[in-house]
């Protein structure tokens, strides 16, 4: 090989596959939005080029949620294209194809009545046996266990093997083992739940910024508060309100704009991953009924046949419309030439959406921005420091206490923020007071909560 045709193959083994087509870019979580109803919109945004694929993973319990709310956008005057993802067939429907049911854990007795008719060959200690599997039989063993008998046609007669004595089964048919091998992969990818690999396809040239949305299950987000009680009987106190949050999902957080909303959307699970099958009617084919041979004995008359030909009106303008079919145009092509004539129809013309669109709702939201937490991990993030008015009292609750009222505070949230309701840890001159329990709390709105026994009163 001469030098140049040398340095050229290496030039092009070094270059980078992304010269050819871009590999399957990383576009990172960048936006998450929990919800107290028990989901969360999650959104991937990164920067593609030329025309590429985009892969996700989800679990087979996700891809429900994910089915129903993904959306994409191609920012860069691109085409979002097809999505693929693995079909998840029902185990037992799959299963049905094999010559070998795996659709339940049997053992080898019941197994080996599917495989009546194979060729094995079975290891017993030192012995090898040949031969084709007749059928398995239980029987009643000592101390009332049943023991499973192999029944082998072999050497022109039948041979009985016991089942616990077999230490090896190998089917003689490839095609056979093929089949087995294929069952239990299909048995393993329905235990796998980690293999759904979502494809998006996204369509254009040059360098594009991308994004992904989509709705799954997620933990609820919760609030814990600490008060601070003013030294006064009235005056502002300190707060402290946590947000707690978990990374569920199997992809790390790096600077992600975290979103709480207080609302609680509609959201139920609606199975658009697992295909449906609807039992269709057998109907027997119609020939129709018999007809019985007759055997006639006389020519048919003159009359009869004049009758025959003739006939009525009717058969007549059958006649008529026949012939004209035949000589004239047929009509499939007088339909045709009626649609040439008149324009197709058009159902984007004329119509005009008339949906108004509101705001629904009076959701209130926390926004933290960069935050960074690893997958299957929890944190806690400040989320509200304004001090509220506390106003200390005594409450008596005759269900609580029959006796002694409890120490509490009137609460005015004066931090401009929706309070979330959440458990409260009361603090009082430096030190823990009890524990109290707050709701929902709108800006300016006032709640009474109470931390603790008032054994003075």
């Amino acid at each position: 090989m001469s030098a140049p045709r040398l340095l050229a193959g290496l030039l092009l083994l070094l270059l980078p596959l992304s010269a050819a087509a871009q590999s399957d870019p990383t576009v990172p979580i960048k936006k998450v939005v929990f919800f107290k109803s028990g989901v969360s919109y999650v959104e991937h945004r990164g920067t593609v080029q030329g025309t590429t694929t985009m892969t996700l993973r989800f679990r087979d319990e996700q891809m429900k949620d994910v089915l129903k709310s993904l959306v994409l956008q191609d920012l860069g005057g691109g085409q979002v294209g097809t999505i693929n993802y693995p079909s998840q067939d029902p185990l037992s429907r799959t299963l049905e194809g094999f010559q070998v049911d795996l659709s339940e854990p049997e053992g080898l007795g019941t197994l080996s009545n599917q495989l009546r008719g194979a060729a094995v060959t079975l290891a017993t200690g030192d012995t090898t046996v040949e031969g084709t599997i007749v059928s398995a039989d239980p029987q009643d063993g000592p101390n009332g266990a049943t023991q499973w008998h192999l029944t082998l046609y072999r050497d022109g007669g039948l041979q009985s093997v016991a089942l616990d004595r077999v230490q090896h089964l190998r089917f003689e048919d490839p095609a056979l083992q093929a089949e087995m091998r294929k069952a239990l992969d299909a048995v393993a990818r329905a235990r796998n739940q980690d293999e759904n690999a979502v494809r998006l396809r996204f369509s254009g040239q040059g360098t594009r910024r991308v994004r992904a949305g989509y709705v799954v299950e997620a933990p609820v987000w919760k609030t814990s508060y600490r008060l601070l009680l003013p030294d006064a009987n009235e005056g502002q106190g300190q707060m402290q309100g946590w947000a707690i949050v978990e990374n569920q999902t199997d992809a790390d957080w790096e600077a992600v704009d975290l979103t709480l909303v207080s609302g609680r959307p509609v959201s139920f699970v609606q199975d658009l991953y697992t295909p449906t099958y609807v039992d269709r009617p057998v109907v027997a084919p119609t020939a129709g009924e018999p007809l019985p041979p007759k055997q006639y004995r006389e020519g048919i008359s003159s009359d009869t046949a004049t009758a025959a030909t003739q006939g009525d009106g009717d058969f007549d303008a059958s006649l008529d419309r026949s012939r004209r079919v035949e000589t004239g145009q047929s009509a499939p092509k007088a339909r045709a030439a009626q649609a040439e004539s008149a324009p197709q129809m058009d159902p984007s013309q004329g119509v005009t959406a008339t949906a108004a669109t509101a705001e629904a709702g009076a959701f209130f939201q926390y926004t933290v921005d960069d935050v960074s937490l690893p997958r299957r991990r929890s944190a806690m993030l400040p989320i509200v420091t304004e001090p509220p008015q506390v106003e200390r009292i005594s409450l008596y609750d005759p269900d609580v206490h029959p006796t002694h009222p409890l120490y509490g505070a009137r609460l005015t949230n004066t931090t401009g923020q929706h309070l979330a309701a959440g458990p409260m840890s009361v603090f009082d001159a430096g030190s823990y007071a009890g524990d109290a329990r707050m709701g929902d709390t709108p800006p300016g709105d006032t709640r009474f909560v109470t931390y603790a026994l008032n054994q003075d009163v």
